[in-house]
């Protein structure tokens, strides 16, 4: 600005803070530039007094004043004016500095303490500022009223650590708040001015230099005498109440409003472990705990819980809910209910429950096994029927066959029929081994051909994530055991292992030739010293306990899911090795998969008996009459046309009553009686033994598909009872008819 007051540099800045561009503003009057209408005549005066005199009141020094923008807007500048004299003319340098910002954080500072202020003196509980050392700096008059002084400067006067009633609290106070901590929350008894003790709560936020020193403490003091005094109130009833509630046998859970733990009795978490502690956040139990429905695999719906249930303020109960945690299952039977304050309000919920593990687990196998012999009996009834139409079919098939030339076109498809019925036949029998209504027939028989006769069925079951591989020794000895049994054995076997491997792994079935002795049968092996014939079942899943190999073959025992096994597989595999004379080892490790190893008597085979010995009978035809009994009407037509065609004389009846009879005439002579097991009104063996009473001589076979009597089940083991298990060929009736008679000839003649 030169001597006129003229404007002859304008800076960028300048452009920003007032508006004016540079091309604008150099020539213009600073007053009516930048200085408000007010304030010009003032300005223009000082001016006109420097250049008269030399000197004026803003130069060379640093003021406040109010600014003008080119928008008519003014505000706060910070001004500072430095005249310089080229020649005889004086230039003035004008440094400006907007001040706008800095006003208002003042402004605000100054608001925001006076609202502090008014907050301090105004709020109705207790508010202090001291020293480290325990001498007030401030009080409010909530404070003064709460202590009890007649006024604050009584109470400023008085040492803060003096308040203490106990003096362990002033330690406490004074080591805590010194310490490396920003803040302290203590419960402690303060003394009134007229010696009242009171309970208040501190709250103390301490103030820190950078190097961590104590510079002044701010605290907050809350009167909570009435709450204490309640709280002490009622810990005596309290721990009555929890007394009893800790020696209950029922487990008591209670939460708060949220479902977070607030109590577990001891019941509680004996039943349901560490999951219950107080304290513990409610998503945190929820993660922990999965709740089922008994017996299924479905998450139970979150708001049939019973706990979510009573925080919604319903009562309920659930009797079928399982948890699972660690590990375990815990079925429960569970009542909850809301827990609501006098005025009605939610505070929490409480929920009572029994395990029921060891009940449920009992229902479940009860129902299992009840399951499992429905199932036994539906399938014995199907095979009955289906047993005595596969003889039909076979049986007429072979006749078929024997009447045929091989050449004869006809013969080929014949032949495909019976086949499929000897398939079908091997179903059925895999069935009643399922179902254990098979009568046990021991006959020599190589373990090889079963596996091999088994192996398209194993890998059907195993699935394609298992690889199975057969090691079978090709020298194998022969043992004597039931062909039906021994595949269920392996069927067994092949599940439990499949079911160990369930990401997949590698399966070996093996056999070999084994010899005991007394040093190689210590251990847990313990049959008699010699020659076995050897099946092993190995995997690669993930292994046992040796807590779940002792109990390995206890009935109903699994370490399945609920609904995945029953318990019976092993204990049944158990069983038939031991009715075979056997014995059964099994090798574990967790991680490491598993082996068993079965271990039947060796037999000599029966290419080591003289071929005398081993040579069918070429004759199977006879003269003796036969009363035959079978109320199958169709396959009674056929076993009459077999027989016949063999010679005998035949006697047909469809039932007991009707067999008996025919067995009354005295002048009838019967070698023989053939019946059917499973009939109507009377079973065959019940029919046997009338017929044996009045005719001792007589021999009989019994015939069946499926039979659930034991009584010849057990005769027909221990070769006291002849047996003949449909369906069958018409070559193997005669046959065992032929064995028949001539066990009679020959116990007549003895």
């Amino acid at each position: 600005m030169d001597s006129s007051g003229a404007i002859t540099d304008w800076s960028a800045q300048a452009e920003r803070m007032f508006g004016w561009s540079r091309m604008e503003a150099i020539g213009r009057q600073m007053s009516y530039t930048i200085i408000p209408p007010r304030y010009r005549e003032a300005h223009d005066k000082g001016l006109k007094k420097f250049l008269t005199t030399g000197e004026g009141p803003v130069l060379n020094k640093r003021i406040e004043i109010t600014a003008l923008s080119r928008d008519g807007r003014e505000f706060p500048v910070e001004l500072a004016i430095s005249p310089a004299k080229v020649g005889t003319k004086w230039t003035f340098s004008a440094f400006m500095r907007d001040l706008t910002e800095q006003k208002k954080a003042q402004e605000a500072l100054r608001l925001g303490e006076l609202r502090y202020r008014e907050l301090f003196e105004d709020i109705p509980i207790g508010l202090y500022r001291s020293t480290p050392e325990g001498q007030f700096i401030d009080v409010n008059p909530a404070m003064v009223a709460m202590l009890g002084y007649w006024n604050r400067e009584t109470l400023l006067a008085t040492p803060a650590t003096s308040l203490y009633v106990n003096p362990a609290d002033r330690r406490r106070w004074s080591a805590q708040k010194q310490g490396d901590v920003r803040l302290v929350d203590l419960d402690v008894q303060l003394r009134r001015a007229d010696g009242k003790v009171i309970w208040v709560k501190d709250t103390t936020h301490v103030k820190r230099s950078p190097d961590g020193a104590a510079l002044l403490y701010e605290g907050v003091l809350e009167d909570i005498t009435d709450r204490v005094e309640a709280e002490h109130a009622l810990q005596a009833n309290e721990r009555r109440l929890i007394q009893i509630l800790e020696a209950a046998p029922l487990g008591i859970f209670v939460s708060d409003e949220t479902g977070t733990p607030a109590f577990a009795n001891a019941a509680a978490q004996r039943m349901l472990g560490s999951g219950v502690v107080p304290g513990r956040g409610a998503d945190e139990l929820a993660e922990t705990y999965k709740v089922y429905v008994a017996g299924t695999e479905d998450l139970y719906p979150n708001e049939r819980m019973p706990l979510v249930r009573a925080l919604a303020g319903e009562i309920t109960a659930v009797d079928d809910m399982e948890i699972r945690e660690g590990g375990r299952v815990i079925s429960l039977t569970v009542q909850g209910a809301p827990i609501l304050d006098k005025d009605g309000t939610l505070m929490g919920a409480v929920a009572a429950f029994f395990d029921t593990t060891e009940k449920r687990s009992l229902e479940a196998q009860l129902r299992q096994s009840s399951k499992m012999e429905a199932v036994g009996q539906l399938a014995g009834g199907v095979a009955h029927d289906f047993n005595n139409l596969l003889t039909v079919i076979m049986s007429y098939s072979a006749m078929l066959l024997d009447q045929l030339d091989p050449l004869d076109p006809i013969h080929e498809d014949v032949h495909e029929i019976a086949a499929a019925a000897d398939r079908a036949a091997g179903l059925t029998r895999q069935l009643l081994a399922f179902s254990r209504q098979q009568v046990m027939q021991p006959r020599v028989m190589n373990v090889n051909d079963v596996i091999v006769d088994l192996e398209k069925m194993l890998r059907r079951v195993i699935g394609e994530d298992i690889e199975l591989l057969t090691l079978l020794d090709p020298d194998l000895g022969e043992i004597n055991a039931d062909s039906g049994q021994l595949e269920q054995v392996l069927m067994n076997l092949v599940v439990n292992a499949r079911d160990a491997m369930p990401a997949g792994g590698r399966l070996s079935i093996g056999t070999s030739n084994s010899e005991l002795s007394p040093e190689t049968a210590t251990g847990p092996l313990h049959p008699p010293a010699g020659d076995y014939v050897m099946l092993a079942v190995s995997d690669t899943g993930t292994g046992m306990t040796h807590e779940v190999q002792r109990r390995l073959f206890d009935p109903f025992f699994t370490t399945k899911d609920q609904g995945r096994g029953t318990g019976l597989g092993l204990s049944t595999v158990y069983g038939i090795v031991k009715q075979s004379g056997g014995e059964i080892y099994v090798y574990s490790e967790i991680g490491e998969g598993s082996t068993f190893k079965v271990y039947f008597p060796r037999i000599i085979s029966s290419a080591e008996k003289r071929p005398d010995e081993v040579k069918p009978p070429e004759l199977c035809h006879g003269t003796e009459t036969v009363l035959l009994v079978e109320d199958d009407a169709n396959l009674r037509l056929l076993i009459a046309r077999v027989l016949g065609a063999c010679g005998y004389t035949v006697l047909a009846a469809s039932g007991g009553v009707e067999a008996l009879a025919i067995a009354e005439n005295p002048a009838i002579l019967i070698d023989a009686v053939i019946t059917d097991v499973v009939m109507p009104g009377m079973n065959g063996r019940e029919l046997v033994e009338k017929l044996v009473d009045s005719r001792p001589g007589m021999g009989s076979l019994l015939m069946s598909g499926y039979t659930d009597d034991d009584v010849l089940r057990r005769g027909v083991l221990h070769g006291e009872t002849a047996f003949l298990q449909k369906p069958f060929t018409p070559d193997q009736l005669a046959r065992k008819v032929r064995a028949v008679l001539d066990r009679v000839t020959i116990d007549s003649a003895a």
